[in-house]
């Protein structure tokens, strides 16, 4: 939109041809998409938002536990969440990595464990490492 309002040229171009700013959109989303810093954009992006996430949820733990008998509910629940991720991260670790060796899965683990998986997958992809046999997720 700001393209058009921008440039009165391109402003009467759309005016008169009513198709073309539809195409552009889609071109341009297209780009996008298809293209490598779009990816890299995208996974990026998605590697902040989670590390965020967890140093947030991490910061609302401890700020529960530090209101003593207070909060105790919410900080259980809060626990429980937080322990319910890491679970379902390490057993799709588990089932990915059980023909990998033992190395291999310890260090997966580890990195899940350390809050890092995100940001170490959105490393690969963004490297341009092809995903291996056996891991679907």
């Amino acid at each position: 939109n700001q393209w058009k309002v921008q440039n009165r040229a391109v402003k009467e171009l759309m005016k008169e041809n009513p198709w073309f700013e539809p195409m552009t959109v889609t071109l341009g989303k297209g780009i996008v998409q298809t293209a490598a810093w779009g990816l890299m954009a995208r996974v990026i992006i998605g590697a902040v938002l989670s590390v965020t996430d967890l140093a947030t949820d991490l910061y609302v733990l401890k700020r529960f536990w530090d209101d003593g008998q207070e909060n105790v509910a919410f900080r259980n629940a809060q626990l429980a969440s937080l322990t319910a991720t890491f679970a379902l991260q390490l057993f799709v670790v588990v089932l990915q990595n059980r023909n990998a060796g033992p190395v291999r899965m310890l260090k997966e683990m580890l990195i899940v464990l350390s809050g890092m998986k995100t940001p170490w997958d959105a490393y690969k992809i963004a490297m341009g490492k092809k995903q291996e046999k056996n891991t679907e997720f």
